[in-house]
């Protein structure tokens, strides 16, 4: 298999945003225009992962200082469940090696038509090297537990990059449960 993850190319964006769209909740999204915006900006990096040279998923991280948080992440339909998605999450961490690298999932530990799903989430996670760091949040009214690969950290050393790229009013939006 011929995988590659690279900064996304114009001609790509739009294949990044239906993925995006059809990914995450509603209740999950950044609007699209803005995390362009900071992507153009050097402050998010939107990556597109191929394979044998077609679109096959993408990645939205946020590297700051020694923390590298995975904000969005997605492999097409068609191509879960082969192995696709261990191997970029192992490319991207193995890239991010010196940073505290880690993620938000919908929490597990409430009672939700989709607990199984979420379930699944997280066991992909946990077999890829994530684990618990047992910080929760309510993040943008969405509670979410954070995994991390390595090293644990706490809310405040969770909440800096978000703080340094959108400001410390996001304070607001994402609070520790």
């Amino acid at each position: 298999m011929n995988m590659e993850i690279k900064k996304t190319a114009l001609k790509d964006i739009h294949r990044v945003k239906r993925l995006y769209n059809e990914a995450f909740p509603k209740c999950e999204r950044m609007p699209f225009w803005l995390m362009l915006a900071y992507s153009f900006k050097g402050k998010l990096d939107m990556l597109s992962i191929t394979k044998d040279g077609g679109f096959a998923g993408f990645a939205v991280m946020l590297v700051c200082g020694d923390k590298a948080l995975l904000l969005y992440y997605a492999i097409e339909k068609s191509m879960r469940s082969k192995g696709l998605g261990s191997k970029a999450l192992g490319i991207m961490t193995e890239n991010c090696k010196n940073h505290t690298f880690y993620l938000e999932i919908e929490s597990t530990k409430t009672d939700c038509p989709d607990l199984e799903k979420r379930l699944k989430r997280k066991q992909f996670y946990q077999r890829n090297g994530l684990s618990e760091t047992g910080l929760e949040v309510c993040l943008f009214g969405t509670d979410m537990e954070v995994l991390s690969k390595g090293k644990s950290l706490d809310y405040e050393e969770y909440i800096m990059p978000y703080e340094k790229t959108f400001g410390r009013r996001v304070r607001e939006k994402i609070t520790k449960i």
